[in-house]
């Protein structure tokens, strides 16, 4: 906190920490979701583009919720992913998706003041995000 204490509480921490982002990613500008909305559907792209998309991500990162290792889109299985990931964008997810464990994201205060604990300004937020949502955004991204 501002005046030097700790916060330990779990569900404090976060609301601080969300509140932080909100803060620092939020212009009055901006639309604010508040509730669910369809997901988009967009055409089917051929394996060769959606190669090109993978290419584009990183990989060796952390586990999100859904376990599914981000090690699909290493340059050996690149090929094989974009085959089988090139119809990801013409379902409707709410459809197919019982849970939303697939759209949750984890968001880790990253410390690079240890062995001191960073104030809320000095707090560096990483957010670790299922492969499959990687691939969704790098392809929804340009029509956002």
């Amino acid at each position: 906190m501002e005046d030097g204490t700790v916060q330990h509480n779990r569900t404090e921490v976060n609301k601080l920490l969300l509140g932080v982002l909100n803060e620092t990613q939020s212009c009055d500008k901006d639309p604010q979701y508040t509730q669910k909305f369809p997901s988009p559907t967009l055409p089917k792209l051929g394996a060769t583009k959606v190669e090109d998309i993978i290419k584009r991500l990183s990989y060796e990162k952390g586990l999100a919720f859904d376990s599914i290792s981000d090690l699909i889109f290493n340059k050996e299985n690149r090929k094989k992913a974009s085959k089988v990931f090139r119809n990801l964008w013409t379902v409707k997810w709410e459809k197919v998706i019982d849970n939303d464990i697939n759209f949750r994201t984890k968001l880790i205060p990253l410390n690079k003041w240890h062995p001191n604990i960073p104030t809320l300004e000095k707090f560096h937020p990483i957010c670790v995000s299922s492969p499959i949502i990687k691939l969704m955004e790098v392809r929804l991204m340009p029509k956002l």
